[in-house]
């Protein structure tokens, strides 16, 4: 299955990491070799040139099972699939006669035969699956698309005066399910990541558009946008942010007390920067 290939390529990204934080480097190359076969793997056996999708395969024959569903997605969430692919793919899933639905994303394409917006997998809308597009989306650049699918699930909270369902009708959005069921709180990870630009490790920040005025306060860490072009970070402990300033060019500079820190020119390729802020101190990263 495309999922579970995509969820075993999570599993050793996280073991990468975790080798080289604690220097392990014989153990980490061991799952760097495993990883980069089942990249290669998945970009060659799963992915159909003709359809340019990705699609799971039968276990005994290795055929291709030529359903659209949301799994072929699950590749950007696990960096699987390459440049040109993701291109290919994000023209599906926001294609409105297959995925992308008044309330996207749909488990299954519109297009297929067996498609039911309130199916059981077979058209409805999750919250948990979203969050992981949604990263898909961030890691692959695709940050307005990310920001669309965040402002739709933000629509259906408000929609319920608050409430998260288990799940929903992929086409009208109406509660399925367990209401106020665990796992609607991805649809706050997905306009934290989004709408406020944190990243899952909470180191990274990418400016949103148009983000002036927003401002949150998670755990230990505190970020405000005076301006869209401007963010101010405030943490409680030691860490190095990378900031990203999307397709932009210019000057960065980063302040820290009325003083300047770190200075970077922009370029469309190289639009980010990073420094080590300390505890307690407010720090100001702007463009131009």
């Amino acid at each position: 299955g495309v999922e579970q290939t995509s969820f075993l390529a999570m599993s050793e990204r996280a073991m990468i990491e975790m080798c080289e934080i604690t220097g392990r480097e014989e153990m980490r190359d061991k799952y760097v070799k495993r990883l980069d076969k089942r990249t290669e793997a998945i970009r060659t056996q799963m992915w159909d040139p003709e359809t340019k999708f990705f699609y799971s395969l039968n276990r005994d024959t290795g055929e291709k099972i030529r359903i659209k569903t949301l799994q072929g997605f699950l590749t950007l969430t696990a960096g699987l699939a390459s440049e040109e692919q993701a291109k290919e793919l994000v023209k599906h899933l926001t294609d409105p006669a297959q995925f992308w639905s008044k309330y996207p994303v749909t488990t299954s394409s519109m297009e297929e035969p067996t498609f039911k917006p309130d199916g059981f997998w077979r058209g409805d809308m999750w919250p948990p699956t979203n969050y992981l597009l949604a990263l898909g989306l961030n890691r692959y650049g695709y940050y307005d698309i990310a920001i669309d699918l965040a402002d739709k699930m933000q629509e259906l909270l408000e929609k319920y005066d608050g409430h998260a369902y288990e799940r929903y009708n992929g086409v009208d959005g109406i509660g399925i399910g367990v209401k106020d069921y665990c796992w609607g709180i991805a649809s706050w990870s997905i306009a934290v990541n989004t709408i406020y630009g944190i990243q899952e490790d909470y180191r990274t920040i990418v400016i949103p558009p148009d983000a002036k005025g927003r401002h949150l306060k998670i755990g230990k860490l505190e970020v405000k946008y005076p301006t869209n072009s401007s963010v101010e970070l405030k943490t409680a402990f030691e860490r190095e942010f990378r900031v990203v300033f999307q397709g932009q060019t210019g000057q960065i500079k980063v302040w820290c007390n009325g003083k300047i820190v770190k200075k970077k020119n922009l370029s469309i390729e190289a639009s980010e920067v990073t420094f080590t802020a300390m505890p307690g101190k407010t720090y100001i990263v702007s463009k131009g």
